[in-house]
């Protein structure tokens, strides 16, 4: 039994020193495929690095909304140069974030509509982030779509740490996105999101751990890693009375759909 993690930022500097142990674990437990995300043009050539000497790690590129301060329109052009790296699967994390940087709103729109461009221009899927801004994100990333050729049997990409509800989650699904689900769902009191995985079913679903943070119950409060996604997976199969084989099946399938290692040389 295989389990990807959609994603994980092992390109941070807090992983650096042990990272041979973190993907050692990491295959260990199951976790065969991980998904490192870039938040600046520092962490995407690291996470390019790192698909480049491990086998089960695979790269997206891009800048979070949290750094758009760090942009620049030179850094196109690297990120082009990026994006044509073979195991380069995605642009992320990419998005809106109006919680922390709410004055800045202009900033992540312009900087996301660049990112939007650039994985329509490579045919990549997207990891998008959101917070206190799924409405417009949703909105923004439809018709982005609606300018795209139509996917027969991939998907778009995945709204990361979902923060919406089961309607949202539908129209995502009509969008031919995912939702990212990752350690918040073990928590005692996170009934909304348990809830949420009963009401959408696994079609619907991809895991990922966001490591460092975020860590799965009984972890709460530690340095999250990727070997850690069979707790999610389990509490996933608990909820949805399911055995935990049919939720890393599912959620396996779902991931190829959306990143399609299956299709690199």
């Amino acid at each position: 039994m295989h389990f990807v993690d959609t994603h994980c930022h092992l390109n941070l500097e807090q992983f650096q020193e042990n990272i041979n142990q973190v993907v050692e674990r990491a295959q260990v437990a199951g976790v065969n495929k991980i998904v490192v995300p870039g938040i600046d043009i520092e962490t995407s050539r690291k996470a390019v690095d790192l698909a480049k000497k491990f086998d089960s790690i695979y790269a997206a590129v891009g800048t979070h909304p949290n750094d758009v301060d760090k942009f620049d329109d030179n850094q196109v052009k690297i990120y082009e140069d990026l994006l044509k790296e073979q195991k380069v699967v995605a642009i992320g994390e990419v998005g809106l974030d109006y919680y922390h940087h709410p004055e800045n709103a202009v900033l992540q729109n312009k900087v996301l509509d660049i990112m939007l461009s650039l994985a329509a221009n490579y045919q990549k899927p997207v990891i998008l982030h959101s917070r206190n801004s799924l409405v417009e994100l949703m909105s923004k990333v439809k018709h982005w779509i609606m300018q795209q050729e139509l996917l027969s049997d991939h998907f778009y990409g995945v709204f990361h740490g979902f923060e919406g509800t089961a309607t949202q989650v539908k129209e995502i699904e009509s969008m031919k996105m995912l939702i990212g689900i990752g350690g918040p769902v073990t928590f005692k009191n996170a009934i909304d999101k348990q809830i949420l995985v009963e009401e959408v079913g696994l079609n619907s679903l991809v895991l990922e751990t966001d490591s460092p943070l975020l860590s799965p119950h009984p972890f709460r409060g530690k340095t999250n890693e990727p070997f850690r996604i069979p707790v999610i997976a389990e509490k996933i199969a608990s909820i949805l009375q399911l055995p935990i084989e049919i939720v890393s099946e599912i959620t396996n399938q779902n991931a190829q759909s959306i990143f399609r290692w299956d299709e690199i040389n």
